[in-house]
């Protein structure tokens, strides 16, 4: 990046009214002298500790990914529950040049918000002041939502976002609106909802609007909240971010941020970078020392005396220890735990909570050692490995069976309840989910009820029971929206419309997932936004608009890669390359997978690699290499195996029954189907024995044995008519359609096609509407009705043709052409041959037809030319020429069985 001309103090000297947020690097020059938020964090990590988790945690990769927040909410929930930690800020009362400039900034009529904790932009405005004022909690955020407004009256206030312990001005007792922070901060790590609360972020917006926003004492890292609350504010005129480089007194570097700079210098300009793409606001970034840049150097030598007259603030580590017990052994592992935990190292935490576990052990302390055991369930479901988490989860239940701890309880049934779901064991989730609402009830806890609720539904819906998955989430957001939780109700607004989906609705699929999109683009809520665009994608997907959605999927991608969501990362990866597997670009489809692949062999994420493995075994099949194919599907059906994971088994086994049918091993293939359905069936997977089924009928037909094959289609088709799953019974009424067809029944083939033909309408499938006029085309070929087989080729035609669907267009335009040449409309039928050839060059039966069509026409040299040429692409035409009653008159011809050959 090039320096720019830029003056900043002409800026601060213009009539512009400006708008500054401060972090804590501001509090760090004398006389101040607070450390800054990582130093306190080191030495909170510190106190917190084993002595070799301190060194690790603290070493430099890893200490760039430590949020004080969340070192200080754990400290609160662990040994600080009225946050007496806060008073350690109060020691600071002597303000710098930063905060005599940000003071005299408000007195000016400037916009000043900080996140910092300390008091001293306060004593910089004059604790005696009159018309200063601090906004803290949250109805003075909402008293003062106008910030503008605010500051063109007398009054000087200064904006704190993440609260203080105290309001010095009025002596009022702010500590709850640090707690709401920490609380927020725990729903953030937990929910990928990183932003500022509604009430602040209307204040936020307000503030920026059509303004300069001046942003310092931010190193880029401690922005968690910030920097979203920008991604959506478009109104800004322009942000100067001022990165603050200590040994840089009287110069500076300014350099202006644009998205399209080559690859960043540092984390800092990355994110400036992503801010610039999502905004398009001219974005500054001044290096140099904050204080030189902002205020004169009167200022700044006032404090350099000062710094040699103040006593330096006290170290933290030595003030925690002055005002808080020696923490015990056990506390220090499982803190330990904790932050490995939190910080994707879930190896490291297991290993600190078994410490933890043990200690209690030996002190008896059964809530404790439950605890510990319940953490032991969580990473193990996160990690792929549900039977281990099944048996920590069982273990902390019955330790806690005869006690009062009953919120304990139910937090543990619902989530084995997640966990059987994740093995697909529908039932004994369903029962799980039942048995934790039951107790919610007990608890009169509506926001646990709600969870039950949305959980049952998400049974029902894999169990393929739509219509009970329905009624759950509308009674989940029912209570959801009683209780005024955002984002819960747009959670189950999404699964409605997925619901919709499965129904064969794509309207209002696509309106109920909008609809969730915009409350989590309210709420700021990525994940949620990132799980909203992979839902489109998934519609997408459905109504076979492969395109739409893989640029869908490739935007929830970007979501999850920015907050850093590792195991959605690589599920994006994988319906990427499903996708592409389906729009034939197969190495592609291979790349991506094997991306997803390493993500989760990273994240120890078993389920995950299984999967993958799976996807890779349909690439390879796909692609006819049966035997790599067979080596991916039996290396996933391993680890499923392990797992116990029931629904994977039997997914698996059905690609194994694909498997063996194409390498003709029937028999072996029909084996593996058995296994399948009974594992659905135990299950209660109605849908999974559907499909079973559905496969098995082709299988039987493969064999030659169609009145097995309809017999097996049949229960399938009543399977799918009881789910009320359309696009189920039309696939089914289909392959009926098909196996009438093989038996020589065409007017049994015309009924069930036309009744898939009429529900493919109704669900809107436009792709499958062309492929059932496609087969109905073929069907009155076959009975002799050449003119009513050209109207429906023609009507596949045109839909594929709509779709820019050039191969399937090639293949059809064919069977027109065949038609035209039986009507003995000659010019057409050339038209039609001709026409494939361009569509797709590496069709060679384009040439055997024109030679066909010239041998009825009489056209003998013209024939042999193009039946050269047809035997050139494809030597088998020599042995299809010769039987063909198209040449019948030249099968005598020396010329053509000089061509052909004798035969």
């Amino acid at each position: 990046m090039k320096n720019i001309d830029f003056d900043f103090q002409k800026v601060l000297a213009s009539s512009e009214m400006l708008t500054f947020l401060a972090g804590a690097g501001i509090s760090v020059d004398a006389p101040s002298c607070l450390p800054s938020a990582t130093h306190i964090t080191g030495d909170i990590i510190q106190f917190c500790c084993p002595e070799e988790v301190s060194q690790d945690i603290l070493s430099e990769n890893f200490v760039k990914k430590i949020r004080f927040e969340f070192i200080l909410q754990l400290f609160r929930d662990e040994l600080d529950p009225n946050l007496k930690i806060m008073e350690y800020y109060a020691q600071a009362k002597k303000p710098n040049t930063m905060h005599r400039f940000l003071a005299d900034m408000i007195r000016k009529g400037h916009i000043v918000m900080t996140t910092n904790f300390d008091y001293l932009i306060e004593y910089a405005l004059g604790r005696d002041n009159p018309n200063a004022t601090a906004i803290i909690t949250a109805n003075d955020f909402l008293s003062y939502k106008d910030p503008i407004k605010l500051a063109e009256s007398a009054v000087h206030p200064i904006y704190k976002l993440h609260g203080s312990q105290e309001n010095i001005f009025t002596g009022e007792n702010t500590i709850d609106s640090v707690i709401t922070t920490l609380d927020a901060f725990v729903r953030e790590k937990e929910e990928n909802v990183f932003s500022l609360p509604l009430y602040e972020r209307d204040m936020f917006n307000n503030a920026c609007k059509g303004r300069t926003l001046v942003v310092m004492g931010y190193s880029g890292g401690d922005v968690f909240d910030i920097i979203p609350a920008l991604m959506q504010t478009t109104s800004l005129k322009r942000i100067i971010w001022i990165e603050h480089i200590g040994n840089m007194d009287n110069k500076t570097n300014i350099y202006r941020i644009k998205s399209t700079n080559n690859k960043p210098n540092s984390d800092l300009d990355e994110l400036l970078s992503q801010l610039h793409r999502s905004t398009g606001v001219e974005i500054i970034k001044i290096q140099g020392k904050t204080s030189a840049i902002c205020s004169s150097a009167i200022e700044r030598e006032k404090d350099l005396k000062d710094e040699n007259l103040t006593n330096r603030t006290e170290e933290p580590i030595k003030w925690l220890q002055d005002h808080f017990p020696q923490l015990e052994e056990v506390e220090r592992q499982h803190i330990a735990g904790r932050i490995y935990s939190n910080y994707g190292q879930p190896k490291k935490a297991l290993q600190y909570f078994q410490k933890a576990y043990e200690l209690f052990e030996k002190s008896h302390n059964i809530r404790g050692m439950a605890n510990e055991l319940m953490n032991f369930g969580r990473l193990h479901g996160e990690i792929g490995e549900p039977q281990k988490a099944l048996k920590y989860y069982k273990r902390a239940y019955l330790m806690l069976e005869n006690t009062k701890h009953i919120e304990d309880r139910v937090k543990i049934v619902g989530n084995m309840g997640i966990i059987y779901m994740d093995i697909g064991d529908s039932k004994k989730a369903l029962e799980h989910y039942n048995r934790a609402y039951k107790m919610n009830k007990k608890l009169n806890n509506r926001h646990g009820i709600a969870n039950n609720l949305g959980n049952m539904g998400w049974v029902y819906r894999n169990t393929g029971e739509p219509e009970m998955a329905l009624e759950k989430y509308q009674s989940a957001y029912k209570i959801h929206k009683e209780l005024n939780n955002l984002q819960a109700m747009a959670i189950d607004i999404g699964n409605i419309g997925m619901i919709y989906m499965d129904m064969g609705k794509k309207k209002e699929a696509l309106d109920y997932c909008q609809q969730s999109y915009d409350i989590h683009k309210e709420i700021n809520d990525l994940q949620g936004i990132a799980t909203d665009l992979s839902y489109f994608g998934m519609i997408y997907i459905h109504a076979g608009q492969l395109h739409t959605a893989l640029e869908y999927y490739q935007k929830a991608y970007k979501i999850h890669k920015q907050i850093n969501n590792l195991r959605e990362m690589a599920s994006d990866l994988g319906n990427i390359g499903l996708i592409l597997i389906d729009s034939g670009k197969l190495k592609q489809a291979l790349q991506y997978i094997e991306k997803a692949y390493e993500i989760n062999k990273d994240l120890h994420n078993l389920l995950g690699i299984s999967a993958n493995l799976a996807n890779m075994g349909l690439v390879y099949l796909t692609s006819g290499d049966l035997n790599k194919a067979l080596e991916c599907y039996q290396k996933a059906f391993k680890i499923s195996q392990e797992l116990n994971n029931l629904k994977d088994i039997a997914t698996i086994l059905g690609n194994l029954v694909t498997i063996y049918t194409s390498k003709e091993e029937p028999e072996k293939a029909l084996e593996y189907s058995k296994q399948g359905y009974k594992i659905y069936e135990k299950l209660n997977n109605l849908i999974g024995m559907a499909r079973n089924l559905t496969d098995r009928g082709i299988l039987y037909m493969n064999m030659g044995n169609t009145e097995k094959a309809l017999e097996i289609s049949r229960k399938s088709h009543t399977l799918y008519e009881k789910i009320n799953d359309l696009e189920g019974m039309a696939k089914q009424l289909n392959n009926m359609g098909f196996i009438y067809s093989q038996t020589g029944d065409n007017q049994n083939a015309l009924r069930f096609y036309r009744k898939t033909h009429e529900i493919y309408k109704k669900l809107n499938k436009v792709k499958e509407v062309g492929d059932v006029l496609d087969n109905m085309g073929t069907i009155y070929g076959v009975i002799g009705n050449n003119e009513k087989s050209l109207e429906y080729h023609q009507n596949a035609y045109s839909i594929y043709e709509q779709l820019n669907d050039v191969n399937e267009m090639a293949i059809i335009l064919e069977s027109i052409g065949v038609e035209y040449l039986n009507l003995k409309h000659w010019n057409k039928a050339e038209e039609c041959f001709l026409k494939i050839h361009s569509l797709n060059p590496d069709n060679t039966s384009y040439a055997y037809n024109l030679a066909c069509l010239f041998s009825k026409k009489r056209q003998k040299n013209t024939m042999l030319d193009w039946l050269k040429t047809a035997i050139s692409l494809n030597n088998e035409y020599k042995q299809l020429a010769a039987r063909d009653k198209d040449f019948i008159d030249y099968w005598n011809d020396s010329d053509f069985q000089s061509l052909v050959g004798s035969q």
